[in-house]
């Protein structure tokens, strides 16, 4: 049973654990608003709820420059929430994990 939380947010890249534990740094919901307003660019996407097919978006920003999946959040910004269980986390971590290389995957729930 996961708690209803605005959401989740996935940061991808190719770098080692410990360059990532260094470049990771949490938003605080300052930074969610601000990011909420500016809305989806280059490095941002939201996903208004999680479906396998993200791994598509996962695959071309860690093919990019890397960048942030705000899952629970509308095309327009809108806060919708999502819940966050433990086979929600499992899924994410098994996308990262299948791709060649394998690749980092931070994530952070934002209440």
């Amino acid at each position: 049973m996961g708690l209803k939380l605005r959401c989740i947010i996935s940061k991808l890249n190719r770098k080692n654990r410990k360059e990532k534990e260094n470049k990771y740094m949490k938003l605080t919901n300052q930074d969610l608003q601000i990011i909420l307003q500016e809305g989806e660019g280059q490095t941002i996407e939201f996903k208004e709820s999680f479906n396998p097919s993200i791994a598509k978006e996962i695959i071309a920003f860690v093919n990019a420059i890397g960048g942030k999946i705000f899952v629970g959040v509308s095309d327009s910004g809108q806060i919708k929430g999502v819940s966050i269980t433990n086979s929600l986390k499992s899924q994410i971590a098994d996308i990262a994990r299948n791709c060649d290389p394998p690749i980092s995957v931070g994530l952070q729930v934002l209440v």
